[in-house]
């Protein structure tokens, strides 16, 4: 984990884990789910929290729903 490196992507949010199925057991998703979201570069605004707090408890603190909601807001206006 690199806790320098910005994150521009809700894929780069996924890749700090070691794997889909890693950050799936840490927030109770299937492995699956997890990885269509890494595909999609999009996470439903529902899981931001608790990816959040993951996260936080690894000790990433560039993970925040203040982040993920700005990567939402690109996403959207460059889709416009």
């Amino acid at each position: 984990m690199n806790n320098r490196k910005s994150i521009a992507s809700f894929a780069e949010v996924i890749e700090t884990w070691e794997s889909c199925a890693a950050l799936g057991a840490e927030i109770g998703e299937r492995t699956g789910t997890v990885r269509q979201w890494r595909n999609r570069n999009r996470i439903p605004p529902d899981h931001w929290l608790s990816i959040a707090q993951a996260a936080r408890k690894r000790g990433d603190r560039r993970i925040t729903v203040a982040l993920m909601a700005r990567l939402a807001a690109a996403a959207a206006r460059s889709s416009a």
